[in-house]
Order: C-alpha cells, then structure tokens, then sequence
C-alpha cells in the first residue's frame, strides 16, 4: 500500500509526458493520441468506480448504517475471525493468555490478554513440528510458549504445513498435537485450541 501513491505520481508524469511529446506531432496526431489518454484513463476511473460499488455491495454497509444488522452480525459476517473472537470474550476468564497464528496480527477484536509474532506464527509452527520429534521436547515447547490457548486460521496452517514437512512429519506433529492441543471452538475456518496441562503426560 505505501507503494500506491508513489505509482499514482508517475502515472500523472508519465500521462503529461505523452502530452507533451503529442504536442510536437501533427494536429491528427495530437488529437488522436489525446483523445487515447483520455478514454485509457476513463476506463481506468471506470474500474475502479467498478470494485468500489462492488466492494460496497460485498462488505454490505448500508444495513449496519440503517441499523438493519447489528454490530456482531455486520463483523461476523465480514470478519471471519470475529465469531472466534466473540467467543472468547463472552466465554474465557479474564486470566487467559491467547497467541495468534496466521491471523495477520489482528487481534483488536479480542478483550483477553493476546500476543503474536512477525512471522505470523511460521516460526512458532516450525519449533513445534521440529519438537514433536520427542514428546519431552515437544511439551516443553508447549510451555515456552506463555500462552493458554492458540487461535489460528487453520486453512493457512495446514496449508503451511503441508508446503513446507513431508506428510510422515506432518501426521507425527498432528498425532502428538491431539494429546496436548484441546479444540475449545471452531467456525468459518478458524480454530481455538487450548494447550492441555501436558506435564502430566509421560
């Protein structure tokens, strides 16, 4: 996004130098090439008034605004998180300590103590797959973390999982999962999995 102005900067430069150089030509010329700026750039205006309407239509701010919907129905039905996000604050002590992974780092939504990583939790996935190796690794890991529970975009887990470990490490890392990881809520692709008392575990 930083990038767009700089690019809109140009875009004007590069349309002024176009003109200028038309202006040494012929007046066929010149007409002909003003006349292509022009309709290249009223198609250009048109797609974007294009994706705003149907970005308008998408996200649907007209029923939140006539208070046709509420907050928590206009949130759960744009932000695929939120429903996750709403659970935990309506259902989780104040006392829990929750780590996002794959969400972006957007967790402003959550009334609980959360953190997160640069990496988006790739770094944290790779550690826990190294460690599931052994279980004595794995649960010490687990416990590194800080962390009660685990909110994750299981769609971009598994498909992290699945670029980057063969399937014989990835079934070991899911299979020691189930015995510490415990699935508290689930909806629109996105999981809340509590980290057991694992000490307790051989």
């Amino acid at each position: 996004m930083p990038v767009v102005p700089f690019l809109a900067i140009l875009s004007v430069i590069g349309i002024k130098n176009i003109a200028e150089w038309t202006g040494k030509k012929s007046d066929l010329v010149r007409r002909a090439s003003l006349i292509g700026i022009f309709a290249v750039t009223i198609i250009f205006i048109a797609f974007n008034f294009l994706y705003l309407k149907n970005y308008f239509n998408e996200i649907g701010h007209v029923r939140y605004i006539l208070n046709q919907e509420t907050r928590d129905e206009f949130l759960s039905r744009n932000v695929g998180s939120y429903p996750a996000m709403k659970y935990i604050n309506e259902n989780l002590p104040g006392n829990v300590k929750i780590f996002l992974m794959f969400l972006g780092r957007r967790g402003y939504y959550i009334d609980r103590p959360y953190y997160h990583q640069r990496s988006f939790g790739m770094n944290t996935i790779n550690n826990m797959v190294k460690a599931s190796a052994d279980k004595q690794h794995f649960r010490a890991y687990l416990q590194s973390l800080d962390c009660t529970l685990i909110l994750m975009r299981t769609e971009l887990v598994n498909k992290y999982l699945h670029d980057n470990f063969p399937e014989k490490t990835i079934f070991r890392f899911l299979d020691i999962m189930k015995e510490y990881w415990k699935p508290v809520y689930e909806s629109n692709r996105y999981a809340l999995m509590e980290i057991t008392q694992a000490s307790s575990h051989p």
